[in-house]
């Protein structure tokens, strides 16, 4: 059955429609047959049965006529009337001659062979006596005529003889007709039978011809179709795997080819577009393929992409943060990203701009003022941050002013306000300092208005550090005036008592 599944479409199409058309033909054909028969079968009947029939009743019809014109003539005594009537004879004579002749050709049969046989001697005895009885007619022997006539009589028994054989004829023949007739209904019935059979033969494998037909169109179309409403899913694992060589075959093997082409180059290569990989080279089939120029173009497209943002990083790392994407090299929404990529740059490098002239006057010692413009987001962070910068620096410039008050010696003001991390500590350093260098003075004036109440708290303190001078050299100078101070009272004492030749211990 493989070579029928493997032909054309238009063959197999073609091959069942010849098929089913001899078929027809063949129907067609024996009814024609059939038909033809049965015409022939009626024109029998009617030529060999109905038309012998209407034969014999007109020969029988004549044959009355004749018998009635004999007797007319038997009892005419006029020559002229004799002569008439006798003409009438000889006229139906000629009839029933002619009838007969007509109805011999008709004969099929023995059996009606052999009946007109018995016609034709039945009337030669009949014709016979017929002779007599028109002779004694013209004589006017009118008694011997109807004597012969006589049902006893020689005459009278050649024309029952003869009527006898004509009804034969009429019984034989309508008992051919009825079996003609019945034997042409057996011939209808079979052939009704013949055509009926072979009507279903037909049928039957128009039928089977269809259902083969429908599985082997339909049945591929329909996986196929199912093949396609799963692609149109975007399942396109499906595959239709016929071996069938006819256009449906072919169409199968086609819409594997482009499921496979589907798959493993249009979504092969998505994918690896789509981790990145935009190094595979896809080849164009043909000028009418659409599909691996649009995917040429698409990797075209990202490694220009690519190579434009690298372009742009590596600008962004050498610190060439003025480098521009070439925005207008592409279309739609990688002309966006280009787009989206520079005004990126341009937020970013506003802000950074701004941040490294802050920081370069800064590092030259210079305190801009604080950045008021509106900034966003992260970006407002570093603005924030850099003002904040600017708040400690601002504890830089008080420091500033508090030390150089110090340098010359004056101590009426401390820094004042609170400052965060390192502004904060120098802050505190300095006042720190401040309020040392206060202590100092505040000792030193003691001393000086004769007061060395401080001696204690100075010992009491040591030294602040392993560096430290201050501290010591305050002990020590107080110590040293304190010695003094006692030396001295020492010799006043002594010179109060008189005693001058007492010295102080250097």
């Amino acid at each position: 059955m493989n070579w029928f599944k493997n032909l054309k479409i238009k063959t197999k199409l073609l091959t069942s429609f010849i098929l089913i058309a001899l078929l027809v033909g063949v129907v067609g054909f024996i009814g024609i047959l059939n038909t033809w028969s049965l015409q022939e079968s009626d024109q029998e009947l009617y030529e060999n049965m109905t038309v012998p029939i209407s034969q014999i009743g007109q020969m029988s019809t004549t044959f009355q006529m004749m018998r009635v014109n004999l007797r007319d003539m038997i009892l005419a005594n006029d020559p002229v009337l004799v002569q008439s009537f006798k003409k009438s004879i000889a006229e139906e004579q000629l009839k029933i001659d002619e009838l007969a002749g007509e109805y011999e050709k008709t004969i099929q049969s023995d059996e009606m062979q052999l009946a007109f046989e018995t016609f034709k001697s039945a009337r030669t005895e009949y014709n016979k006596h017929l002779d007599s009885l028109m002779n004694l007619a013209t004589l006017n022997q009118d008694s011997e005529a109807f004597s012969l006539l006589n049902p006893d009589g020689a005459a009278g028994k050649a024309t029952a003889a003869m009527q006898s054989a004509i009804d034969d004829l009429s019984t034989l023949k309508l008992a051919d007709g009825l079996a003609k007739s019945e034997s042409n209904i057996a011939q209808a019935a079979g052939a009704t039978t013949t055509m009926t059979i072979i009507m279903v033969i037909s049928m039957i494998l128009a039928i089977a011809l269809g259902l083969l037909l429908t599985s082997l169109i339909c049945k591929p179309l329909r996986k196929a179709s199912q093949m396609i409403h799963e692609m149109g899913k975007g399942h396109l694992s499906k595959r239709l795997n016929m071996d069938a060589k006819d256009e449906v075959g072919e169409m199968a093997t086609a819409m594997d080819h482009m499921a496979d082409a589907l798959q493993f180059l249009v979504i092969g290569t998505m994918n690896r577009i789509s981790d990145g990989d935009v190094s595979m080279n896809v080849e164009i089939t043909d000028p009418q393929d659409e599909i691996a120029p649009a995917l040429k173009k698409t990797i075209e497209t990202i490694r220009s992409l690519v190579t434009e943002a690298n372009a742009l990083s590596q600008a962004a790392v050498e610190g060439r943060l003025n480098i521009r994407g070439q925005a207008d090299a592409f279309n739609g929404g990688f002309r966006e990203i280009v787009a989206g990529v520079n005004n990126t740059l341009d937020a970013v490098v506003g802000p950074l701009n701004i941040a490294a002239e802050y920081i370069e006057r800064i590092g030259k010692g210079e305190i801009p003022p604080k950045i008021t413009d509106e900034y966003y987001g992260d970006f407002r962070e570093i603005i924030n941050n850099l003002n904040a910068c600017l708040d400690g620096l601002g504890a830089l410039s008080v420091a500033d002013y508090t030390l150089k008050l110090m340098n010359k010696n004056d101590l009426t003001q401390a820094i004042e306000g609170e400052f965060d991390g390192i502004f904060g500590e120098i802050s505190k350093s300095i006042n720190g300092v401040h309020a040392q260098l206060g202590r100092i003075v505040n000792i030193s004036t003691n001393i000086r208005n004769g007061d060395l109440s401080d001696l204690d708290f100075l010992r009491s303190i040591g030294k602040r550090s392993e560096n430290d001078h201050l501290v010591p050299a305050l002990l020590g100078m107080t110590e040293t005036i304190l010695m003094l101070v006692d030396e001295t009272r020492t010799m006043a004492r002594f010179a109060i008592d008189g005693d001058l030749n007492n010295r102080g211990d250097i």
